[in-house]
């Protein structure tokens, strides 16, 4: 049995505290699993493809709630129609998935739009009105991951943990690396030994060093390298796998799903950074959120890579269930 003053908040306004109506029935629908197979031809094989890139991939959900909808006051059935039209366009507006909360997860949010319409079944001066949302098939936490709310602790979902990390990098030393080798252009990295400027399509790629050379003292570096494709020389302060100094953290994704944190380096400069499985992201230049840097469920080893002094850089995220 629903409780009468539970329901959802939607667009700005509670379906009870705000509309003062009641909760018939609600029904959150599980998203479909997203396969993607390929039957071994002459066998009895099937081989699984859902998770290429690391992760399974889901439909959308549908959430589904029935409205009681009354004029209590004077039992006027034209009311009713007034009211009902008033909770679609309510229910209707904007573009888009925006938050939806639902009363039996107080902590969590749906991203849901309705998209079909609402259906609306008249009785005298009562109805029941239909409503079908259309939902991104998991749902986030209201708040982001570190924070300090005891109230709204979760034992069984949340961690306690601290996503703002300060610290230091030191450009005293670097350490020589091979021909042969395989490297990468750090995201601080701005010119070549020659000054002619770096541009950011070249970074984020991997390169394999072809020459070495020492020098003379130009910025912090005392040797630059000849990679594999840039005509230029590039200064080991701008390698990233000839950097000593490094700041190594542990982040924990307390979700189900993969969630690409928004970065946000409030004190320093450009970083890399390199995850669980030896890929290399450049913070700044790639998109903000974009597909490439994700925190896995569990734990997420991350080592920062940057520029030499101090940095304060803060990892928000939201976990997601289903």
């Amino acid at each position: 049995m629903v409780r009468y003053d539970s329901g959802f908040s939607f667009n700005g306004k509670h379906t009870f505290y705000d509309w003062g109506f009641t909760l018939k029935s609600r029904e959150i629908g599980y998203p479909d699993k997203k396969k993607i197979t390929y039957t071994v031809p002459h066998s009895n094989n099937v081989i699984d493809f859902s998770a290429l890139y690391g992760f399974q991939t889901h439909g959308q959900r549908v959430i589904k709630y029935v409205l009681n909808v009354a004029d209590i006051n004077f039992n006027d059935p034209n009311t009713v129609n007034i009211y009902e039209m008033r909770l679609t366009n309510w229910l209707m507006q904007g573009v888009g998935q925006t938050w939806l909360v639902d009363d039996v997860f107080p902590t969590f949010h749906f991203l849901a739009e309705v998209v079909n319409g609402t259906s609306f079944k008249q009785i005298g001066a009562n109805g029941e009105l239909t409503i079908s949302f259309i939902a991104y098939p998991f749902k986030i936490g209201n708040e982001f991951e570190g924070n300090d709310i005891w109230d709204t602790f979760n034992f069984d979902f949340d961690v306690s943990q601290n996503t703002t990390h300060e610290f230091k990098i030191s450009w005293n030393s670097f350490k020589p690396v091979a021909v042969g080798k395989w490297v990468h252009i750090g995201d601080w990295a701005t010119d070549f030994s020659s000054g002619a400027d770096i541009s950011p399509i070249l970074m984020g790629q991997t390169y394999q060093v072809s020459q070495v050379r020492n020098i003379e003292k130009k910025s912090a570096s005392l040797r630059e390298y000849k990679l594999v494709g840039i005509n230029n020389w590039v200064l080991e302060q701008d390698i990233v796998e000839a950097h000593n100094s490094y700041y190594d953290l542990t982040i924990v994704n307390a979700g189900t799903n993969a969630v690409a944190p928004e970065v946000v380096i409030q004190t320093g400069k450009a970083l890399t950074a390199v995850d669980n499985n030896g890929k290399y992201f450049n913070i700044l230049n790639q998109p903000t959120n974009s597909s490439s840097f994700k925190l896995h469920p569990g734990e997420n080893k991350i080592r920062l890579y940057g520029q030499n002094g101090t940095y304060k850089v803060d990892f928000k995220f939201r976990k997601e269930l289903l």
